[in-house]
């Protein structure tokens, strides 16, 4: 066997290797992504409703009508039973969006300044830092259910786990360590793609269990929220113990400390920054994008909520429940499979602008529907609609050098967490304002985002220049990431 021959089995041997490692570490990240946030999904479902039944119980403890409304039934907003369910909803929402925004104001900050440390001290310290104050807030209000504390127990308990980044510092990441472990900008973004796929499972499974602890089997909003530390415990273990780091010791020793203020800038400078020049077109219209594609999506589970108990579908928490798995499970699945198809005939921006046709699709369908049979139609147009988000993170992953992964994906998780509470409040509201004339016409405004998203990634396919994405420039992939 000449020298040759045997260089060329030696270099085989090594990507082997560094390919099962690769494949290890996803084996570990997704088992821990999916526990902690299924526990949590649980959670959220166990304190909203835990609050409803809570003031229901306080204000109206013998009136079991008020429990058992429907609104196809009471028509009549002049009947007793309605203005009673008025005040449960009134005062339940109020404090919903007291917990939203204690848990997500500081949340901004910290996804400002604790994402962006991954690139300089690891991934890991993040991945333990964030599930311990996701499973300090579960204990918390488990502990506030035991003993019937204040609703303000609850709050303090979010705002806690927002000073640790929560879970959008946890997506953050999570998001970089993919792009440590990832090579090519296909591989890159299906790694991306499959973690949001991880986290669409999550949703699914969280709202299929919380029905079936909660009310088919009876364990009571305690002994469920027990249920979920346990779960996302598990998550927590596995980011802690098993989880491998992504970024060497050697390339952690030669990244210089940051000051609060330098850290902040590093989080942002891509859109401004002379350093980026030829390229901040490029992040600028990318980040318009991520905005348009978060204020579409991140509110859409709770306003078909609202959609589909009141006229004309008049469905019940199963019929709901049943829907929502079917939209997410089908976009997961079919989203995932046709991806790596799609790659070998376009470019990740046209696959983007092919998942907001389809987003809108849905939204127009949905906004217009009459029957069973035509929502159902929703998530067979909308089965594209999972691609848009990652695929966007993806293309800015891209361009982005390795040592600046961390940084990139803090400044997208703060924007994420700001269209979420800016999300929360508007479309409700355009919802309330609007329903008295089209309940649907929320989805249409909806939909204009989409198309908003269309327009803006069409403008960037003409100005990106040639060298905005870089295939080649993950040739210096081992300088700062383990040898795999």
């Amino acid at each position: 066997m000449s020298d040759e021959e045997r260089s060329l089995i030696q270099q085989t041997d090594v990507h082997t290797k560094k390919d099962n490692s690769i494949k290890l570490k996803y084996v570990m990240i997704i088992p821990a992504v999916l526990f902690l946030l299924v526990g949590g999904g649980i959670q959220t479902y166990v304190i909203n409703e835990w609050t409803q039944y809570r003031i229901r119980t306080e204000n109206f403890p013998n009136m079991s009508s008020v429990h058992n409304f429907s609104a196809c039934s009471h028509s009549n907003h002049s009947d007793e039973t309605y203005k009673h369910y008025k005040i449960v909803q009134q005062k339940s929402a109020l404090w919903l969006a007291i917990y939203t925004t204690a848990h997500h104001i500081p949340m901004i900050f910290a996804n400002i300044i604790l994402p962006t440390l991954t690139d300089t001290r690891g991934r890991r310290f993040l991945f333990v830092i964030t599930s311990l104050g996701m499973l300090f807030r579960y204990c918390m209000i488990t502990i506030v259910i035991y003993f019937k504390l204040s609703f303000m127990f609850v709050a303090a308990a979010y705002a806690l786990d927002g000073l640790t980044g929560s879970s959008y510092a946890l997506y953050s990441s999570v998001f970089s360590y993919v792009a440590d472990i990832t090579t090519g900008d296909n591989q890159r973004v299906q790694g991306i793609v499959l973690m949001e796929i991880v986290i669409v499972i999550s949703t699914v499974l969280s709202s299929l269990f919380s029905g079936y602890f909660i009310d088919t089997w009876n364990f009571g909003f305690f002994n469920t929220g027990l249920i979920s530390i346990f779960i996302a415990y598990v998550g927590f273990f596995i980011f802690a113990f098993l989880v491998p780091e992504s970024l060497n010791e050697t390339y952690q020793k030669k990244s210089k400390s940051k000051s609060i203020l330098a850290t902040v800038k590093r989080s942002t400078q891509f859109y401004y920054s002379a350093e980026f020049k030829g390229k901040r077109t490029c992040y600028i219209l990318l980040l318009l994008c991520f905005i348009f594609a978060e204020l579409s999506e991140t509110n859409r589970s709770t306003l078909e909520t609202l959609y589909f108990l009141g006229q004309p579908f008049c469905w019940g928490p199963s019929q709901i429940g049943v829907f929502s798995m079917v939209r997410h499970a089908s976009k997961g699945i079919i989203g995932l499979s046709v991806l790596h198809v799609f790659q070998r005939f376009m470019s990740n921006q046209v696959i983007a602008a092919i998942s907001t046709l389809s987003t809108a699709g849905s939204y127009m369908i949905e906004a217009f529907a009459t029957s069973t049979v035509m929502i159902y139609m929703v998530p067979v147009v909308g089965v594209l609609a999972v691609l848009l988000i990652p695929m966007i993170r993806g293309i800015m992953s891209a361009m982005t050098d390795n040592d600046k992964q961390g940084a990139l994906f803090s400044s997208l998780s703060s924007i994420q967490v700001i269209c979420n509470l800016i999300s929360s409040y508007t479309a409700n509201g355009i919802y309330a304002a609007t329903f008295s004339f089209m309940n649907g016409f929320v989805f249409l405004v909806l939909a204009s985002f989409c198309m908003i998203d269309f327009t803006l990634l069409l403008v960037y396919c003409c100005v990106k220049p040639y060298d905005a994405i870089q295939p080649n420039a993950r040739t210096h992939y081992t300088q700062h990431s383990t040898n795999v």
